[in-house]
């Protein structure tokens, strides 16, 4: 008997809430750790605040103007004195080389001062946690710890199911139409992981892989009841509603 008549005489698995759909999973999270150039936050805050800026109105451009002259002048002041010293020489060159940039339109001068603040924030690091995955047919549940991570009934409004196969990994989405983009819950295992699977996995024409935000980590088997659970080619979406249990 071959493989696709044993998947076609396997029954759907009816998920309620009386036999829920139960799968371990990993949740994304992050933590901060201090920055690396915190310490340079400080010297440059005071360097840009120390920079020349001038306002984009007609007096602001005036004043541009007589900076400009003044650091002219002041470069050619110490090229006199390059004539004696080396040290001049190149203070001078820098100087001129200066007013190229200087004085600031006060709009830059603002982007740079909170460059310079955003050195002294934290940074943040990837920190998973484990996680439990519940699902009725009707509401779907993450747990992590004690807390609810992530909730949602995929029917209310109704979510479209989106499935993607990359080189290194399969991915399964639940998606809002018109939502945000952190709306969509996205489900991800290792391609080689996924073995068989009641309905052959593809890939879904509006699948876009650069939509795929935070995943929710599952292991190859966990990842199959889901998509098991969750996509249905006659649908080409949710599985219908379970309806009373058959004989």
């Amino acid at each position: 008997m071959t493989e696709e008549k044993t998947r076609k005489r396997r029954r759907r698995r009816r998920i309620t809430a009386e036999a829920p759909l139960e799968l371990v999973c990993t949740v994304p999270g992050w933590r901060e750790a201090p920055s690396r150039a915190r310490l340079l936050a400080g010297p440059a805050r005071t360097l840009v605040a120390l920079l020349p800026a001038f306002k984009s109105d007609p007096a602001g451009r005036r004043l541009a103007i007589a900076t400009k002259v003044g650091i002219g002048a002041g470069a050619a002041a110490l090229a006199s004195l390059g004539l004696e010293s080396l040290v001049f020489a190149l203070l001078a060159a820098v100087v001129a080389l200066s007013l190229l940039v200087l004085p600031l339109p006060d709009y830059k001068k603002r982007r740079l001062l909170a460059r310079a603040e955003r050195l002294a924030e934290p940074r943040r690091l990837p920190a998973p946690s484990p996680g439990a995955l519940a699902y009725d047919g009707a509401k779907l549940v993450i747990r992590s710890g004690d807390r609810v991570w992530r909730s949602l009934r995929p029917r209310q409004p109704q979510h479209e199911v989106l499935v993607g196969v990359e080189a290194d990994r399969v991915v399964l989405g639940l998606t809002r139409p018109g939502g945000k983009r952190s709306d969509p819950l996205w489900f991800v295992a290792p391609r080689t992981a996924v073995s068989t699977t009641y309905d052959p996995v593809a890939t879904d024409p509006r699948y876009a892989p650069d939509d795929v935000g935070e995943v929710v980590a599952v292991d190859g088997g966990a990842w199959a009841a889901l998509h098991e659970a969750l996509w249905d080619p006659t649908t080409g979406g949710l599985p219908r509603p379970p309806g009373p249990a058959r004989g």
